[in-house]
């Protein structure tokens, strides 16, 4: 049974500063006991975190329509930056097999994260996003950081 995110109330509310905060927390959910209230599993988050930063950093060969590139530059983008993001989006058909990640264990997601973030540190500059366009480094980090708080909240670490 497939849960409505946007329903789930006991996700924790996260605020990372930086990509060590998001790493440090990402280790306590993959090697601490601990349980999920979404639809997928410590080890599909972090390989999806994972995804999602190495795509960010590729040239993927396609892009939104104009009109939809400008409302999502000028509207989304700042709302996610100050607010994070919502949960229940449900992605495009064509970024679904690239960011919805398969069953696999948090340790092999961990490790996943943990090279997208290295890979993201050493990048100098970011191409443009076929929604987002163009971004600054800084904001791509800060994107990253939102994501993260977005689907580490739904970890919930067992005492």
């Amino acid at each position: 049974m497939t849960i409505d995110t946007q329903q789930v109330a006991s996700r924790r509310e996260l605020s990372f500063k930086n990509f060590d905060d998001v790493l440090a927390d990402a280790e306590r959910c993959a090697t601490g006991p601990c349980h999920t209230v979404g639809n997928w599993s410590v080890g599909q988050i972090l390989s999806h975190l994972a995804r999602a930063m190495r795509l960010s950093t590729a040239e993927l060969g396609y892009w939104a329509p104009w009109p939809a590139r400008l409302y999502i530059r000028w509207f989304v983008v700042p709302k996610i930056l100050r607010r994070g993001m919502t949960a229940g989006f449900q992605l495009p058909a064509n970024a679904t097999s690239r960011l919805v990640p398969e069953p696999t264990s948090a340790a092999e997601g961990l490790a996943a994260l943990r090279d997208a973030v290295e890979g993201f540190r050493h990048r100098v500059e970011v191409p443009p996003h076929p929604m987002f366009g163009t971004l600054s480094r800084d904001t791509w980090e800060r994107m990253h950081l939102r994501h993260a708080e977005l689907h580490l909240g739904f970890v919930q670490i067992d005492s």
